[in-house]
């Protein structure tokens, strides 16, 4: 809270990491990757690294759903839906993977 115990709220550091923090882990991820540091960063650099993170994503979520791809949280399907599981990790059918197995041993 604003002034409390004297204080006027976060410190910049503190704030700077709770920015980085209230990121998709992937983007944190990608910012390490890069060799990027959030201690030894500006938040400046922090925030134009997520926004173009974001600009990726946006551009890759349209995409996709102009070609009707599931694009988002995680299904239990890597991404992926199809007629089979109608896009619900807890109801998959198993009946193709079974088939398949079942196919390989008959050749």
């Amino acid at each position: 809270f604003p002034d409390a115990n004297g204080r006027t709220g976060l410190s910049d550091p503190d704030y700077k990491l709770h920015f980085f923090e209230a990121m998709p882990d992937d983007w944190q991820t990608n910012f390490t990757q890069l060799g990027k540091r959030e201690a030894t960063s500006t938040l400046a650099e922090i925030v134009t690294h997520m926004r173009l993170l974001e600009k990726v994503e946006t551009k890759r979520a349209k995409k996709a759903s102009k070609s009707g791809k599931y694009v988002g949280g995680s299904n239990g399907n890597n991404g992926s839906t199809n007629a089979r599981n109608n896009g619900n990790s807890t109801n998959n059918d198993q009946g193709g993977s079974s088939n398949n197995r079942n196919n390989r041993r008959n050749r």
